[in-house]
């Protein structure tokens, strides 16, 4: 009967921790205005902040000291405006771009993010359009909400806010060679914006150089690592050096920094960067401190991968 009895209470226990409705996570929302009155280059976000819990603006922080560059506005809803455009040319960054042709800025550096506000799991962010300016991120999207959780904040991809829509560039998805009955996308897409006019590579060219790469890389692990990508091309990089990095919270993206004088034929033979870079996508994220596994997989891989094109 004893027996029975803690058996009966266990049954209890755990049907009340099993059935017990999970309390919803609370959410940050934010309404983002781009404000390009002054030209892309200058650039600023007006920011609406919307918490299920009161924060006032000291509970709030942003990367790269992103906060010297913010006016916060004494009312509810909060309001901050983001001088992103500046931001961006005093970082003088690998991370930062800003062109003729768009900015170039990780999440965290204009996202503003609840500071040890353990109630607050994801940050939900809406766009207002705004004529000349499209937004582009790979964060997750409900409708037009793009959701970051304040877990990936820290390491949140790049966004972009472009003067044109992205070139899409298709490669064969996650699992597209894997045998039949194994679920995967077969189709990954790929979203290119080109920040700056003067670049002697063409669209066309730009898309068939990303194009043949992902194929390779697709090949190699069965099929692209990721069914989304955001690559941002930029200008500043040293003629025949390109540089390129990853980041991936929230939604994998990827910088590329190049010299406006490379050419398709360099590109297409000569350079290793954009395969490295490619790699990444296939191999566990290693925090900065440590990052001697997914640098050294990249580099091992690289050139085979390469080879087989």
């Amino acid at each position: 009967m004893i027996v029975r009895g803690f058996l009966a209470v266990v049954v209890v226990i755990v049907s009340l921790v099993i059935g017990a409705p999970r309390a919803e996570a609370a959410v940050c929302r934010y309404n983002v205005t781009p404000d390009a009155s002054q030209g892309l280059q200058a650039l600023a976000l007006d920011v609406t902040v919307d918490c299920d819990q009161l924060i006032t603006a000291d509970g709030f922080r942003f990367g790269y000291n992103g906060n010297e560059h913010v006016t916060w506005r004494a009312s509810l809803p909060l309001r901050y405006r983001v001088a992103l455009g500046d931001l961006a040319r005093d970082r003088r960054a690998n991370d930062f771009s800003a062109t003729d042709q768009g900015v170039l800025a990780p999440v965290d550096a204009w996202l503003a993010a609840p500071i040890d506000q353990g109630a607050i799991e994801t940050l939900e962010v809406t766009f207002a359009p705004s004529e000349g300016v499209y937004p582009l991120t790979n964060l997750r999207t409900s409708g037009v909400r793009h959701i970051l959780s304040v877990a990936d904040w820290a390491f949140g991809g790049y966004t972009v806010f472009a003067s044109r829509p992205p070139v899409i560039v298709r490669a064969a998805g996650p699992a597209a060679f894997d045998p039949p009955g194994l679920e995967g996308r077969k189709t990954a897409e790929i979203s290119v914006a080109i920040l700056d006019s003067g670049f002697r590579m063409t669209d066309a060219d730009f898309a068939d150089w990303i194009g043949r790469f992902s194929s390779l890389v697709a090949r190699f692990w069965a099929g692209f690592p990721t069914d989304r990508l955001l690559i941002a091309m930029t200008s500043g990089g040293r003629p025949g050096s390109p540089f390129g990095r990853v980041r991936g919270g929230g939604g994998v993206t990827m910088m590329m920094r190049l010299s406006t004088e490379e050419t398709p034929a360099f590109l297409n033979e000569r350079d290793w960067v954009l395969t490295h870079e490619l790699t990444h996508l296939g191999v566990p994220f290693a925090r900065s401190r440590t990052p001697w596994f997914m640098e050294g997989m990249a580099t091992y891989l690289e050139p085979l991968i390469r080879a087989y094109g």
